[in-house]
């Protein structure tokens, strides 16, 4: 155990520009439904009548968020439309009219699955012969995607459309009805009816093969539709009123089979996480009822891809190839001389409750010694021994572990035919367009839900949810393992439509490219390297290469420069089954493609810390080290991780203490430009005497650490040769890091 002196306090500010650590919703969380405005929103309109009242329509139907259902009174829910019954367009072809159309732009453009319409004929017959309209095209919209594809709908007779006014037209002196009966479709609906006046949804649904592109504008044209009544009256043309527009992704994912996501219960009331040392499981987490719902969500994703996974065969593949990341939760200071009582000083921040139980070894997967169960709970607990694995009693000074957070690498090796990869979907203001063009490409992605994460669910399709107050928002469609929950959408519970990581599932050598920004093609057969901080508020690591990973949850602050690697965010729903509103406990770092090479990493945690650091292949974990400060209050480590693929071993080792960060700045700048714009070198000004070891860090507008300048003590004006750093002009970010803020400058030519 080691105990720091009071350190020098520090601050570093967040980075603006950088991604922020909020927790992300559905891109169209706000508006479920794209809901055009008749007029406001038109991008081109060529031969309608425009303004259109049809005053026996009730009032109540105007509405900019009419909540519609396919039939009155029903919980059949279709959409939200912005309905101007009173305000409408009217299309009509004729002779002297061979177009008649109406456009909206799709700004920005979206994934969408169904198109809706309140359209209502104007003079349509249900007659015989030339008067039976039954079947006839009245209305066609073409939707057009980003990649200048293209997609076209049709409303018809009957079908979709019907006559709203039945107005005793007569043709030649021959009353002929029109056509009023309720459409046949079954996607469509009717809304109001009162034997005068019909209004009518219809929902058309776009082709399953273009869900994966972007829809940028509808076009909605009028069709001819020409009735010959007599050589007088040689032409009667119909026509349509147009009232509302709507779009919208409403979907399930299905595999290559047509096959949904099957939910899985983490309920199986098995031992989750350990080990196995001999042929006796240790180092386990609770059962799987509380702590399993990653595990259980990976189930999910392989069976879903093709390879048949249940929650209790895979928590046993992970125990068998020490798939389970250590956690260091206590440090052995007393030992009773026949080795069945100790007492503890508890690490980090994954909760020891009374009855919870771990296991006391040395070293790590290596060397269990015995199993005990907590009874006294706290900092400075007691607990009493369950089960002996070996016959050396412990030591003062002896770790006490859990083995519960799962590597999915590890987890990936579990699959054979076909061979599964897992890919990271890390924080950032892309991360929900990531999810959803993997969803799209009916790929279920596994989240971490809730403002803080803590609970992992499946995200199984796109759908909606209305709201009392008539709104609605986007969601997704989940299928959550805890079976106390068992929420079907992820705006339900205590989620509130947040995720703050995401993984996913692909064949090896994935599908086709995806999107811009969300490809899921995961590299295969190389070592890893995963990080656990328990306790940690803030966390960074810097690999060999000087790439950087960073993340603060609390100031927003984020940074991930090595490829594949994520960082996920912990909460106490992973390691005591507790609520997902409880607060943050630390952060897991994946860094699947890890190179040989020494790792620093900076820590800050504000009532103690543990940190393991585990090497691994597909084979399970190869090697494995830790270290733990039990200081009471904030604290500031720096380590460097000796981590060798090659060599089979990975070595903890502590450098010492980096002082102790404030999570909100305070106080006036301490770095400034002195010319801002510049054309030439950049001057830094330092307000105030400079510290040993300090340095200026320069970050590119997006993030990325660019170059950092020395700053010997008292210096005052430091410089920076930007062209030397190989830096072009534009924006950058400048940070000391010793001070308490963040400056802003601009290099031009």
């Amino acid at each position: 155990m080691k105990t720091l002196a009071t350190p020098v306090a520090t601050a570093l500010a967040a980075i603006s520009l950088l991604a922020s650590a909020a927790a992300r919703t559905p891109t169209n969380d706000a508006a479920a439904f794209r809901t055009f405005d008749l007029y406001a929103d038109r991008t081109a309109a060529v031969n309608v009548v425009d303004h259109v009242n049809v005053s026996g329509y009730p009032s109540y139907l105007v509405s900019n968020s009419l909540l519609v259902t396919r039939t009155p009174g029903s919980s059949d829910t279709v959409a939200l439309f912005n309905s101007e019954p009173h305000d409408g367009v009217y299309f009509e072809v004729n002779g002297s009219h061979p177009q008649s159309y109406v456009e909206y732009a799709v700004t920005p453009p979206q994934f969408a699955t169904s198109l809706g319409f309140l359209a209502m004929g104007v003079i349509v017959f249900n007659g015989t012969g030339a008067f039976n309209d039954f079947g006839k095209p009245l209305l066609r919209a073409t939707v057009t995607y980003a990649d200048g594809d293209t997609a076209i709908r049709t409303l018809h007779v009957g079908n979709h459309v019907r006559e709203y006014l039945d107005s005793d037209f007569s043709c030649n002196f021959v009353n002929i009805p029109l056509y009023t009966t309720r459409p046949s479709d079954p996607l469509s609906g009717y809304i109001y009816e009162d034997g005068t006046y019909f209004y009518d949804v219809q929902e058309q649904l776009l082709p399953q093969s273009k869900r994966s592109k972007r829809a940028v504008s509808i076009r909605i044209d009028g069709v001819v539709l020409d009735h010959f009544c007599s050589t007088w009256v040689p032409h009667i043309y119909a026509g349509s009123d147009l009232f509302g527009v709507s779009l919208w992704p409403n979907f399930a994912v299905r595999n290559a089979l047509n096959q949904p996501v099957v939910r899985q219960s983490q309920v199986t009331g098995r031992d989750h996480g350990g080990y196995l040392f001999g042929s006796t499981v240790v180092g386990t987490r609770r059962r799987t009822d509380r702590t399993a719902c990653q595990v259980a969500s990976q189930a999910m994703s392989y069976t879903y891809a093709g390879f048949a996974c249940t929650v209790d065969s895979l928590n046993a593949h992970l125990q068998r190839s020490r798939g389970y990341e250590p956690d260091r939760v206590a440090v052995v200071t007393f030992v009773s001389p026949s080795g069945d009582a100790i007492r503890y000083t508890a690490a980090g921040q994954s909760k020891l409750n009374v009855d919870d139980e771990f296991l006391v070894e040395h070293g790590t997967y290596t060397n269990p010694l015995a199993t005990y169960r907590v009874t006294v709970a706290g900092r400075n607990g007691q607990a009493v021994r369950v089960a002996v694995h070996n016959a050396t009693v412990p030591s003062i000074g002896d770790l006490g572990q859990v083995y519960w957070k799962m590597i999915p690498r590890i987890a990936d090796a579990y699959t054979q035919s076909p061979q599964l990869r897992s890919g990271d979907l890390y924080d950032s203001p892309q991360l929900a367009a990531r999810v959803e063009s993997l969803l799209v490409r009916e790929i279920p992605v596994q989240l971490n839900v809730g403002a803080r994460g803590g609970h992992f669910v499946v995200a199984s399709g796109w759908t909606s949810s209305f709201r009392p107050d008539g709104s609605a928002r986007g969601t997704y469609s989940i299928k959550d393992p805890f079976d106390d929950r068992n929420y079907t959408k992820l705006i339900e519970g205590k989620y509130r439509n947040t995720f703050t990581m995401a993984r996913y599932v692909v064949p090896v050598g994935g599908p086709g490219p995806l999107l811009a920004d969300s490809a899921a093609a995961v590299t295969v057969g190389t070592a890893g390297l995963v990080v656990l901080a328990s306790g940690a508020r803030r966390v960074e690591i810097i690999d060999p290469l000087g790439r950087r990973m960073l993340r603060d949850a609390g100031s927003g602050e984020a940074i991930y420069e090595i490829p594949e690697a994520a960082i996920e965010d912990l909460s106490s729903e992973h390691d005591n089954g507790g609520d997902v509103d409880d607060p943050l406990t630390g952060y897991d770092l994946q860094i699947p493609t890890a190179l040989d090479g020494n790792y620093t990493v900076r820590v800050y945690a504000d009532d103690g810390l543990s940190l393991s650091a585990s090497a691994y292949d597909a084979s399970g974990v190869f090697a494995s080290d830790a270290a733990a400060d039990t200081s009471v209050g904030p604290t500031g480590n720096t380590y460097r991780l000796a981590y060798s693929a090659a060599g089979q071993s990975i070595v903890v080792t502590w450098l010492g203490a980096v002082g102790v960060e404030s999570t909100a700045p305070t106080g006036p700048s301490l770095l400034t430009v002195r010319t801002n714009p510049t054309t030439g070198p950049v001057e830094f000004v330092i307000a105030g005497a400079g510290t040993a070891g300090d340095a200026i860090e320069i970050f590119d507008i997006g993030g990325r650490r660019v170059d950092a300048l020395d700053v010997a003590p008292g210096r005052q004006v430091v410089s920076w040769y930007w062209t030397r750093a190989g830096c072009r002009p534009g924006v950058y970010l400048a940070r000391l890091r010793s001070g308490n803020a963040m400056v802003r400058f601009v290099v031009v030519r």
